[in-house]
């Protein structure tokens, strides 16, 4: 049964801050006005820098917000008046899931992000082993794959972890994302699983950045089965929280599979309100899209950044240990490097893009810059 009580009063932020949110907020609206008076106005990049100061806006103030009520116990889902205002609503999802009447909304997230729980992203739920994806096809057979109970996920030690069912990957993660990504306007499925969204191979894997193939389409088949036989319990800050399955689907049977797949064949799934409780104060973050299309260990690195506010020095076997990697801790540190490397690339977005990292002298310890926290100053090295 999901959990909720009623809202608890916000503590006002920094006027400092609210400044500079308003202030971003203003100057976008100012440019999307100025845009749409000159040629070449809705162009994708210019369209994109201003809803990047959107995006901007809205995350430093959800971060405000937490700082504000840091010493608040709030509850995971905010419950809002039957009658609230679409406005009160879109305030309350700025911050955490909501409930208002019978519908469960997550967090909502700017058009170049997608919110994820930081249990999925600091932990190894969806590990960088790519060898995952190399049982598809026995999967699509109908043959069962090996079970979990209650397995020890890897994360941070203000965290408990557990799985019950197969292990996940980071293309996982991109499905599974991309299946939150249809809830960014509508409200969560009921606990029965009834209530579907439609919507046709083609169009996921757009929505994903992909472009649609019969390799894909099985692939999808695939990663969508994981899921759906996956569910996770989590606690944090002496509270419970389970999700019994990641999702809810319907495509063609294992029969109809070994026919000619189309990019118009329609996929049926949901996601129900369990998810919504991982979506509690501080429980989750936007992550921008470009980030949570990258996969492999790539894909690990720039989503755990994603998470954090700053830079910290990381034992690097703490990484591997959260990563999952299936290869040993030296090959890991041969790997960690080039994947770094791959997230300072002048063509990958300031928005996930990594400026400089260093490690340790005894190469223990790491500690990744982010584009995004030029005005933030490194902590020294620890010493050995």
């Amino acid at each position: 049964m999901t959990k909720a009580t009623t809202p608890l009063e916000n503590k006002p932020i920094r006027q400092q801050a609210a400044r500079q949110i308003s202030d971003l907020r203003a100057k976008a609206r100012r440019a999307s006005a100025a845009a749409s008076s000159i040629p070449n106005g809705n162009d994708a990049v210019v369209q994109e820098v201003i809803q990047f100061a959107l995006d901007s806006a809205d995350r430093l103030e959800r971060r405000e917000i937490a700082a504000a009520n840091a010493s608040e116990s709030l509850p995971a889902i905010l419950v809002i008046p039957d009658n609230a205002t679409s406005t009160e609503l879109a305030d309350a999802r700025r911050r955490q899931s909501v409930k208002r009447g019978d519908d469960v909304f997550l967090p909502s997230w700017g058009g170049t992000t997608i919110a994820l729980p930081y249990a999925f992203i600091r932990s190894a739920l969806f590990s960088a082993r790519r060898s995952i994806q190399t049982g598809n096809k026995t999967l699509l057979t109908g043959r069962s794959p090996t079970l979990f109970e209650h397995k020890e996920v890897a994360t941070f030690s203000d965290l408990t972890l557990r799985l019950n069912g197969v292990d996940l990957c980071q293309f996982d993660r991109q499905v599974y994302a991309t299946c939150l990504g249809f809830y960014g306007e509508v409200p969560l499925a009921s606990e029965t699983g009834e209530e579907r969204i439609k919507t046709k191979f083609s169009e996921f894997a757009k929505r994903m950045g992909s472009k649609y193939s019969t390799r894909l389409h099985t692939s999808l088949c695939a990663s969508l089965i994981r899921l759906s036989l996956t569910g996770v319990s989590m606690r944090f800050k002496g509270e419970d929280f389970a999700v019994s399955k990641l999702i809810f689907f319907d495509f063609k049977s294992d029969e109809d599979l070994s026919e000619k797949v189309k990019g118009s064949d329609v996929l049926s799934m949901c996601v129900t309100v369990a998810v919504a409780e991982l979506f509690g104060p501080k429980l989750w973050t936007a992550v921008d899209k470009t980030e949570v299309g990258y996969d492999g260990l790539k894909g690990w690195v720039a989503n755990f950044y994603a998470s954090h506010s700053g830079p910290q020095w990381l034992p690097l076997t703490t990484l591997y240990r959260m990563s999952g990697y299936g290869s040993t801790l030296n090959d890991f540190k041969k790997r960690l490097p080039q994947a770094l490397d791959q997230l300072t690339d002048i063509a990958t977005p300031d928005s996930c893009r990594v400026s400089t990292y260093g490690v340790t002298p005894e190469k223990t310890r790491i500690l990744v810059m982010r584009a995004t926290w030029a005005n933030k100053r490194p902590p020294a090295a620890p010493k050995a």
